[in-house]
């Protein structure tokens, strides 16, 4: 008899099923690959120093751009990878149901010729026992299966039960690989910030570092300059005393601004007005030499000279003090002048007063105006 058609249903379901886990499985694994292997290679780039560059990475980007070409290729590849299995399982469904038409094609011959074997014997002359009845083969005529009955339903509901658990592994167990990988992402982040303040403190030491640098060669070329300038100043001070004592020279030898006073004098040593032209060189420096001794003996005189002034201050104190108690005695006097012409000018008040008190029966302008005057 055809093998039933419920088992190698189950069969090919089981089939497809575990290859569309692999399936699934291999893909998630790629990916997974393909991420670590671009986040170990942009770790790789930020920790060498010798291909890192500051400012825009080109390789960097071209190495982007190929990586998501090659994400494209990978996605069509994967595109077509995926039509392929579409086919493929849409011709084992098909193949699946030339197989269970061919089976029921093959039931019903062998229920044809079971009728025809019935056929041929004779009248009541049925076997008394028969085969046993195998409700799985029997057709619907031997009234062992109904219509809609689910003779599958334990095997099927193992099968769904299998796959929930597999789902359910396969959940875990991607939940478990993106915990993982989040996790490995935190650890190269941080590994990726360390890296990150560690460059940071070595540019920062070597901007120090150079500014350092930067400030010595500055002040040495400060003090360069300074000592340049310093010369310069010393040497231009002493070709400028050098032109002064030149000068002078010129001046006191130049026969046109130093005219010639010898012959201005007789020869007893008289003056000649009329021919007289100044003081001569000797005369001069005679002169510039009794200057320095009168200064000399000046400042040998200084002790003199401070007792001299320390005296004339003490002086000078006891005339200020003086002229102050001359001052307020003049202002007592002033005071005691203007409270005596106050009183004075008070008796007057009072004076001017009494005698208007008392002016009755005097004889005034009024008495003598009344003189030639008409009283009716």
């Amino acid at each position: 008899s055809a093998p039933p058609l419920s088992n190698a249903r189950a069969v090919g379901e089981r089939e497809v099923m575990s290859m569309l886990k692999v399936e699934s499985m291999d893909r998630e694994q790629a990916r997974i690959e393909a991420i670590r292997a671009r986040n170990e290679a942009r770790r790789e780039r930020c920790l060498n120093a010798r291909t890192r560059t500051i400012g825009v990475d080109v390789a960097a980007l071209e190495a982007q751009v190929k990586e998501k070409q090659e994400a494209r290729k990978i996605e069509a590849a994967e595109s077509m990878a995926q039509a392929e299995r579409d086919r493929y399982i849409n011709k084992l469904i098909e193949q699946r149901e030339l197989e269970e038409r061919e089976m029921k094609r093959l039931q019903i011959l062998e229920q044809k010729k079971v009728w025809v074997e019935q056929q041929s014997m004779g009248k009541n002359q049925a076997p008394r026992r028969g085969d046993p009845v195998i409700a799985e083969e029997c057709g619907l005529g031997a009234v062992q299966r109904f219509s809609g009955e689910d003779m599958s339903r334990a095997q099927r509901t193992r099968m769904q039960q299998q796959q929930m658990r597999s789902w359910t592994k396969q959940q875990m167990e991607e939940r478990a690989a993106k915990e993982r990988e989040d996790k490995d992402e935190d650890v190269r982040y941080a590994a990726y910030l360390r890296m990150l303040a560690e460059k940071r403190l070595e540019l920062e030491g070597d901007e120090v570092a150079l500014s350092r640098e930067n400030a010595m060669r500055t002040r040495k070329e400060n003090e360069y300059l300074a000592d340049h300038y310093r010369a310069r100043q010393i040497q231009e001070k002493q070709i400028e005393a050098a032109a002064k004592v030149e000068e002078v020279q010129n001046m006191m030898n130049s026969p046109f601004l130093c005219e010639d006073t010898s012959n201005s004098l007789t020869p007893e040593g008289r003056i000649v007005k009329d021919r007289y032209k100044g003081l001569n060189r000797e005369q001069i420096r005679e002169m510039y030499r009794q200057n320095a001794d009168f200064i000399r003996q000046k400042a040998a005189a200084g002790e003199d000279d401070r007792e001299w002034r320390m005296q004339q201050m003490r002086l000078e104190a006891a005339l200020t003090q003086s002229e102050v108690e001359q001052n307020s005695l003049l202002q007592s006097v002033k005071a005691e002048q203007r409270e005596f012409l106050q009183m004075q000018m008070q008796e007057h008040e009072e004076k001017k007063k009494k005698e208007m008190a008392d002016k009755f029966g005097a004889v005034d302008n009024r008495f003598f105006s009344g003189f030639g005057v008409s009283w009716r």
